[in-house]
């Protein structure tokens, strides 16, 4: 029971933290995406617009050649969608 309170009061302070992006009808599409860990699969499905992100570091890590291992840690705030 505690596991759907949490799910149900994280999405409904998502939805508040998107604003009226989103319309009722769709909330349950919003769920689903917020809920899933799976990689898109088209530049359409970029809702965070993190195309040239992605590209720069897919290129860093395609050009590391040292023989050393490579960590790499991503910082930032949680939530930035100030461009939706």
């Amino acid at each position: 029971m505690l596991k759907y309170w949490i799910r149900w009061h994280g999405l409904r302070f998502k939805h508040r933290l998107l604003g009226n992006i989103l319309e009722k009808e769709n909330l349950k599409n919003y769920f689903n995406l917020i809920n899933n860990d799976k990689p898109i699969n088209l530049m359409s499905e970029d809702i965070l617009d993190r195309k040239e992100f992605s590209k720069k570091l897919g290129k860093l890590i395609l050009e590391y050649k040292l023989s050393d291992s490579l960590v790499i840690g991503l910082l930032g705030e949680w939530v930035q969608v100030s461009h939706l």
